[in-house]
């Protein structure tokens, strides 16, 4: 079961505009639907990809032709450098 140790307190707020209770239901609904197990790890992987996509989206944004080399070590320092010296 999802518990309080992995995840904030029930009515904290998330991004996404979500509250944990409301992602919780979310998931639950989901994996129920497909007929899987949950996982302790859900709710780090959730903000992992909040954390990618936002990083890609900011990187972008500042400079559309990132893309192209968004494989290169320059573009990789400059994204690491983003997300850990602010």
């Amino acid at each position: 079961m999802l518990s309080n140790a992995f995840l904030g307190p029930d009515e904290s707020h998330i991004i996404g505009n979500l509250t944990v209770r409301e992602w919780k239901k979310r998931y639950m609904d989901r994996l129920e639907r497909l007929g899987l197990s949950e996982s302790s790890y859900a709710g780090y992987a959730f903000d992992a990809v909040w954390v990618f996509g936002l990083g890609l989206h900011n990187l972008l944004t500042e400079d559309p032709s990132a893309l192209e080399s968004l494989h290169t070590d320059v573009t990789t320092r400059y994204v690491l450098a983003k997300v850990f010296l602010y």
